[in-house]
């Protein structure tokens, strides 16, 4: 992870992963491209040895908040048809994938998990 962290410094090697994901990714909503793009460089269960700050039960984890290069390369990815991914979004991603990586080891691999919308049954006033 810091290897490749340290190698994201290279924007020669930057560019050449950014192309490679892109090519690779097959999502549109951004929340969906970043966890292609984690599923693509990463195993689930080195995720597993993974937090946002390090700290984990038992024993200290690999502190993701500290990977700038990799958070930044998130970011560009989950930036796609005119939805800015920002710092936190970046975080708030992680954290709630790293909290989870437990889990989707555990997971059978049926079907690849996205995030889900659905429209609001509100009514819009009118003014």
């Amino acid at each position: 992870m810091e290897a490749l962290n340290e190698n994201l410094l290279n924007s020669v090697f930057q560019e050449e992963i950014y192309h490679w994901l892109t090519c690779n990714i097959t999502e549109t909503q951004s929340e969906n491209r970043m966890t292609e793009a984690m599923d693509l460089l990463f195993t689930k269960k080195f995720m597993t040895k993974c937090s946002w700050t390090g700290v984990g039960r038992g024993a200290e984890k690999i502190p993701m908040m500290r990977m700038v290069n990799i958070t930044k390369l998130f970011r560009r990815i989950g930036t796609h048809n005119g939805v800015i991914v920002n710092q936190r979004m970046v975080m708030l991603f992680f954290m709630k994938k790293l909290k989870n990586a437990v889990r989707r080891t555990e997971m059978k691999h049926l079907r690849r998990s996205t995030t889900h919308h659905f429209k609001s049954n509100k009514v819009k006033s009118e003014h």
